[in-house]
């Protein structure tokens, strides 16, 4: 990674608008208080999750605005996908989270964005590193249509090619997984269910998408959803490991449509695979826009979320292993282990 860092310019508004300011320029700092922590006093990771993607927003969206030459209409950065989110350590009631977002590619209508993110406890006054995460954006005018993305200068033709080596990577991994055409986990809403079994902790939760939850293109936020997703499936890792449980990490994900502003979400929840020390919750959010006529549910996006087992003293705990009934579940199961053996395989890669 280049420094892409200006001189200090005694004129501010020339300073933030250099191109290579735009492209490093955004730090995010939040003091974390006890409303946004479970009760053993680890921030939820839904709420790190939010102040990601809107990290990443404000950098994607004020490049896309400034970086080129002057645009007809203005834009706002929509998240489309999420390339990775890694959970490294657990961040406290107290813990003041800062996050640095830096853009490392783009392409003719997208960019790739970079967040880093660390916990500094104020009385010690030490860091550390917490999350680190990659998030794709396109920019959208307000008719929704998108705008192309200004050209970066790269420090390095090798730079320049791992950035087109993830785009070609999601790229491929869109176009093999599509948008499902019906949701894949029917709520069952079990209240007399064998315990450790999928239907016992499945969850859905709903809201209605209000002013507080929309970018000014009147679309739900990223960080909006994630939040959201993260409450939900942390709920069904709850409900099955019956201990407290802290995200571990959220797989590559796609985001399909826009939500807008006045539609009903509904967020569901299902556990599909057990390790040890792990366990898989694949989540689902659909909408519906009452207000237009013959509107029908349609699939906003899917992930897969991993959590991990902790103790009050925050020492992982062995997860109860899942009962797979059906043949769904089994395959379900199946697809789930690959999963986790590819994440292991990355870690040791990375290492």
């Amino acid at each position: 990674m280049c420094d892409h860092s200006d001189e200090a310019s005694p004129n501010l508004v020339s300073n933030l608008t250099s191109k290579n300011n735009l492209l490093k320029g955004v730090t995010v700092s939040r003091w974390t208080l006890p409303d946004d922590a479970n009760i053993y006093g680890n921030v939820h990771g839904g709420t790190i999750l939010k102040l990601i993607e809107e990290a990443g927003a404000i950098l994607a969206t004020r490049y896309c605005n400034t970086a080129g030459p002057v645009k007809p209409e203005p834009c706002i950065a929509a998240m489309v996908r999420i390339e990775h989110m890694d959970f490294l350590l657990p961040m406290k009631i107290g813990d003041v989270a800062h996050l640095t977002a830096e853009i490392v590619f783009t392409s003719a209508h997208s960019l790739l964005v970079e967040v880093m993110v660390q916990a500094e406890d104020i009385i010690a006054g030490t860091r550390r590193k917490t999350n680190r995460a990659r998030l794709w954006y396109v920019p959208l005018e307000k008719s929704g249509t998108v705008q192309a993305v200004p050209q970066m200068q790269y420090c390095s033709p090798e730079e320049e090619e791992r950035g087109k080596r993830s785009y070609e990577e999601q790229k491929t991994d869109r176009e093999k997984n599509p948008m499902p055409e019906k949701s894949v986990i029917p709520y069952t809403g079990c209240t007399e269910c064998e315990v450790e079994t999928v239907p016992f902790s499945q969850t859905c939760l709903s809201f209605l998408v209000g002013p507080n939850d929309v970018t000014f293109n009147r679309h739900c936020r990223g960080g909006v959803l994630l939040k959201l997703m993260d409450e939900c499936a942390g709920i069904v890792a709850v409900k099955h490991c019956r201990t407290n449980v802290v995200t571990a990490c959220l797989n590559a994900t796609n985001f399909y449509k826009m939500i807008q502003i006045g539609s009903v979400v509904t967020v569901c929840g299902q556990i599909t695979f057990t390790s040890n020390r792990s366990l898989e919750v694949e989540v689902v959010v659909e909408f519906v826009t009452p207000f237009e006529k013959n509107s029908q549910s349609q699939r906003a996006v899917d992930a897969f979320f991993t959590y991990v087992s902790i103790d009050e003293k925050g020492k992982a705990l062995p997860v109860l292993p899942l009962k797979v009934k059906t043949e769904e579940e089994k395959a379900r199961f199946t697809a789930g282990e690959q999963r986790y053996q590819n994440r292991k395989q990355k870690m040791q890669m990375a290492k």
